[in-house]
């Protein structure tokens, strides 16, 4: 399987994603940013895959306490996967969770 490979991207999120949840948002902050560049090189590229990997890259940055970073990141993929149903309604409401904590994190200050 080459590097630029689909499936690995997939992996790089998934696990990045797990990271973050279990408190190890550092360790998941390379991970995601590989997932970010690989579905970017995809041919064709795919718009969801990419809002997806950068929201858990949102999230990751958010968890590091990195706001500035993670807002435009949170914010851009909920506007690509607000809209996305079926199967794939799982990533517009990991998103929304995401930009949620973001937003309550903000108040909190």
């Amino acid at each position: 399987m080459s590097k630029q490979h689909p499936d690995r991207a997939v992996f790089f999120r998934n696990y990045a994603s797990l990271l973050v949840e279990t408190g190890r948002a550092a360790a998941a902050e390379p991970l995601a940013r590989e997932a970010v560049a690989i579905f970017h090189e995809g041919h064709p590229p795919s718009a969801m895959r990419i809002a997806d990997a950068e929201s858990v890259l949102g999230g990751c940055l958010a968890a590091l306490g990195r706001m500035t970073e993670a807002e435009p990141l949170l914010q851009g993929s909920w506007e690509v996967l607000k809209d996305v149903r079926g199967e794939s309604a799982r990533y517009r409401e990991e998103a929304q969770r995401r930009l949620a904590a973001l937003e309550a994190a903000k108040k909190r200050g």
